[in-house]
């Protein structure tokens, strides 16, 4: 009898997890170049200098996120000198979303009090920062979604600017767009233009024997 591919006991896939979207998986091919692009930007801040920004640019499933996270795993077992954030615009796709989420990855408390202003909170995570004397690495992943919102200069702006505040604080920025339509230079402010300078890294669709080494690997 030939077992039912559809039934819930059978798979194609030696792992469901495969399935996840928070999967990364533990051999990552094809993005060697891109890789090595990044972790060049990342390299000065683990001897205190600032890191680089980058743009990660490239249609849906074409590695970025992939090649992100395997960074900051890196960068978790080896250092403490600078402090991975990963922020999922598609959730938080507002001003006060993306700082929540950098304040409660970087102190690891609950959000902030009710009624805590955007440049309240903007203070609390400098002065942790500060305090801490790290160097936050935020990654803003589908930033396409702030652009939509018209949310993206009001987060880049304070990032970018927030040494002229708290001397010596630095953030280092990873965006990524997953939307070839958008026109990231236009989509930017005057003011954030200024100051925004990144490598563009991009990440093209997976050829045909790529996808099938992916999927034999999986």
């Amino acid at each position: 009898m030939k077992p039912n591919l559809l039934s819930w006991e059978e798979t194609l896939f030696r792992d469901q997890d495969v399935f996840d979207l928070n999967y990364v998986p533990e051999q990552f091919d094809y993005r060697d170049d891109q890789t090595q692009s990044l972790v060049f930007a990342i390299r000065p801040g683990i001897k205190g200098g600032k890191i680089l920004d980058t743009v990660c640019r490239g249609p849906p499933g074409t590695g970025k996120t992939t090649s992100v996270k395997k960074i900051f795993e890196s960068l978790r077992e080896t250092t403490q000198a600078i402090l991975p954030i990963h922020v999922n615009c598609r959730i938080d796709a507002s001003e006060y979303a993306v700082f929540t989420r950098i304040y409660t990855s970087l102190t690891k408390r609950g959000p902030p009090p009710s009624g805590t202003s955007v440049k309240q909170l903007i203070d609390m995570i400098a002065r942790f920062v500060e305090q801490e004397q790290i160097q936050p690495l935020v990654c803003l992943d589908d930033a396409n979604y702030l652009i939509y919102e018209n949310q993206f200069n009001k987060v880049l702006y304070p990032l970018l600017r927030m040494h002229e505040v708290f001397p010596g604080i630095n953030f280092g920025l990873i965006i990524i767009i997953s939307d070839p339509g958008i026109d990231l230079q236009n989509s930017l402010e005057v003011r954030v233009q200024s100051t925004f300078h990144p490598e563009i890294i991009q990440y093209p669709p997976y050829s045909a024997r790529e996808i099938a080494g992916i999927l034999n690997e999986r």
